[in-house]
């Protein structure tokens, strides 16, 4: 499609100043966003929360095979799934704590390590208080699930807070 007098030059010049006003205002729209990737606070928080919660699920589940294994033979019976579900409880915050550490010290992610530890210790008194406030009438299913939001949430929300306060 060229015309005589340099119309394709005119097309693609018209195509190419459109895409740089489009570019340029996108840019410009975006730094005034909230969500842009410049401030992505409730991604960056989000993501983080994740990587606490599969640090605890990692830590969990080692405590679990190490229970397993320690109760190989059928002399604990039945009691064998309660130190196997004891050992979840008990390592899922602690496998918190240590991909807390694991932000700070090797990722350096910036914030307080002692309120993120809070953080996680008040996440396992949430589902007792809820248990205790309710006397145990929600479902376990439901109060198990409350443990395993709550736990890296009030972790990350208590490290990271002390970052914002900061800066």
């Amino acid at each position: 499609m060229s015309n005589r007098d340099g119309g394709e030059h005119q097309e693609s010049d018209v195509v190419t100043e459109l895409v740089r006003r489009t570019v340029s205002g996108y840019s410009s729209v975006m730094a005034q966003c909230p969500i842009s990737p410049r401030t992505h606070g409730f991604a960056r928080f989000f993501l983080f929360a994740a990587g606490i919660a599969a640090s605890g699920l990692v830590c969990a589940l080692i405590f679990v095979l190490a229970v397993s294994l320690l109760m190989r033979n059928d002399s604990a019976g039945f009691g064998a799934l309660g130190l196997a579900l004891g050992g979840a409880m008990l390592g899922y915050p602690l496998g918190a704590m240590s991909g807390l550490f694991i932000f700070k010290r090797v990722l350096r992610v910036k914030g307080s390590l002692p309120l993120g530890i809070i953080g996680a210790l008040v996440g396992v008194a949430v589902p007792v208080a809820i248990a205790s406030i309710t006397n145990a009438g929600l479902e376990p299913d439901v109060l198990i699930v409350v443990y395993f939001i709550t736990v890296p949430l009030l972790c990350a929300l208590g490290y990271l807070a002390r970052s914002r306060t900061a800066s």
